[in-house]
């Protein structure tokens, strides 16, 4: 007996998918803060439900209104892969492209449903240099199983669809007991999750029901362990994703080459398209790789202790002898620039800005030269890419300034910077004479560098290392003056975060005047989304 497809709700064919993939990304929409929240984070919290939503709503956005069904699912699959973010992004973006192998114009039937899940189980372990246990792979394998019993037992589809997702609901459950970071933080795999999700509101189109505003709460222990981050180990602080046009069969050589270099190592092609991902300490090296292989585009690189969102940036017609594109971490500090011929890229919690969007900053400055200020060092090699790759399209000369990788730092450059004269070697000097640190919050129980930490603590950081850890204020205040003052200094920009009063700024200026009661002092209301505190001390009589 031929299982049927189903009498009521909505079909599945080639001309309801992009409907499909619409309930899908209300589905995970919905479910995002939730699935986001089970990454385990000291600062700040994880992105998986980000980089799911992301990678559909990329599916969607590439599909032309007037394009036929077929081309259509084209435009769907080319799309999950070009947008896929993060290590569960390009995974679930396979579970996207199996989907879209399995759909015709006649209406999807338990048959076809084996076969996807199937299929996607394939790519994604495929996809994966070293798959593990407990994630969201063990999910589609439970998966799997359930809808191979739904087709021998002759179920339609609806009923088979109850069986894989009640199937996939235990194996997330179970994933809490797999991974001893989920164990210890008492939370359950989110990509398991973020799956879990989408095979639900895939039931809910079938069976012409509405997506669950709220999915099945997960409960959580009280017992804390280690940082668990989406995944990887947390020996690698930097996770760095590109897409490469390159042919398909280069893509098993890149994943053997980045597994020397890190971990989370996950590669999909499609067509010439590869999206890359990687967890390591070896940025340029990674991209390297790459491009050994094919030509890189759409280089990210994200540093898991602080991470900021795609910039938004504003347009001017007036062409320039030199301009500026600058990276800071907040609305309000950009408001503050006041230079001429400067482009800021106003960053928020989540993502770090990618090779296009400081493309697209750089061309709305509207110069032949225009200086680069990447102010966070996870940036640096990003604008390098976005210099190699203006260079390659005929763009405008982009000069990064490598030495700006702090706001302070950003600031101190843009004191010097002249909107008629190209002189980077100036913008490196001034950037270079700014030591910085902050101050910021642990999001929750976790273990770091210095010991173990409880929500709301306050960790400094220096140099993008965890050096200090306390729930005293005063005392980490303290404790960052100690690591950028001992030796003096003759400017220091004191950057406060939203979270500060005017009289927990007038405490801090207190503190820095008394150790260095001669120097310029100026304190900001810079509105920080993350730090407390950011710090940029010049003049310091150090060696570097």
């Amino acid at each position: 007996m031929t299982p049927t497809a189903p009498e009521t709700g909505r079909q599945v064919t080639l001309a309801t998918l992009v409907d499909v993939m619409g309930t899908i990304e209300s589905a995970l929409s919905m479910a995002r803060e939730e699935v986001d929240a089970l990454n385990v984070f000291p600062v700040p919290d994880g992105d998986t439900g980000t980089n799911l939503l992301m990678t559909v709503r990329s599916a969607l956005a590439e599909v032309s209104d007037d394009a036929d069904a077929a081309t259509r699912a084209h435009q769907l699959g080319h799309g999950a892969v070009r947008g896929a973010r993060g290590n569960s992004g390009v995974i679930f973006s396979q579970v996207v492209r199996a989907l879209l192998e399995h759909v015709t114009d006649e209406p999807f039937t338990t048959r076809d449903l084996a076969a996807f899940l199937s299929s996607a189980r394939d790519l994604s372990y495929d996809a994966v240099a070293e798959p593990v246990a407990g994630t969201i792979l063990t999910a589609m394998d439970e998966a799997v199983a359930a809808a191979e019993r739904s087709m021998e037992d002759h179920l339609d589809l609806p009923l088979a669809l109850e069986q894989v997702t009640d199937a996939v609901a235990l194996a997330v459950a179970r994933t809490r007991d797999v991974l001893d970071a989920n164990r210890h933080a008492g939370v359950v795999d989110a990509g398991a999750r973020g799956f879990e999700v989408a095979m639900v509101a895939l039931r809910a189109h079938l069976q012409g029901d509405e997506v669950p505003s709220h999915p099945p709460p997960v409960r959580r222990s009280q017992e804390t362990g280690d940082i668990r981050r989406e995944s990887g180990s947390l020996a690698y602080q930097y996770e760095v994703q590109y897409l490469l046009e390159a042919p398909d069969d280069r893509a098993e050589t890149l994943r053997r080459e980045l597994t020397d270099l890190g971990d989370s190592v996950v590669v999909v092609a499609c067509g010439g398209l590869l999206n890359v991902h990687v967890h390591t300490n070896e940025v340029d090296a990674a991209v390297a790789v790459g491009a050994a292989l094919g030509t890189t585009t759409r280089v990210e690189v994200h540093a898991f202790a602080d991470q900021i969102d795609r910039p938004t940036v504003e347009a001017t017609s007036q062409h320039r002898a030199v301009g500026h594109v600058v990276v800071l971490p907040s609305a309000a500090l950009g408001d503050l620039v006041t230079v001429p011929g400067v482009r800021v890229v106003v960053a928020s919690p989540g993502r770090l800005p990618s090779v296009a969007d400081l493309l697209a900053a750089a061309g709305e400055v509207d110069a032949d030269d225009v200086v680069v200020l990447p102010g966070h060092r996870n940036v640096v090699p990003t604008a390098v890419q976005a210099a190699r790759v203006s260079q390659a399209e005929e763009g405008p000369d982009l000069h990064v300034v490598a030495e700006a990788d702090t706001a302070p730092a950003v600031l101190a450059a843009l004191a010097v910077a002249d909107e008629e004269l190209l002189d980077v070697e100036l913008l490196a000097t001034a950037a270079a004479d700014v030591v910085a640190g902050e101050i910021v919050g642990a999001v929750r129980d976790a273990t770091t560098p210095v010991g173990g930490v409880r929500r709301g603590d306050h960790l400094v950081v220096v140099g993008g290392r965890v050096v200090a850890a306390s729930d005293d204020a005063d005392a980490m205040r303290e404790r960052l003056l100690d690591a950028l003052l001992a030796d003096g200094a003759e400017l220091v920009t004191v950057l406060a975060g939203h979270d500060t009063t005017v009289a927990d700024r007038a405490a801090f200026t207190e503190a820095v005047r008394r150790r260095v009661p001669d120097a310029e002092v100026e304190v900001l209301a810079a509105d920080l989304p993350t730090s407390r505190w950011l710090v940029g001390a010049e003049g310091v009589p150090v060696h570097r």
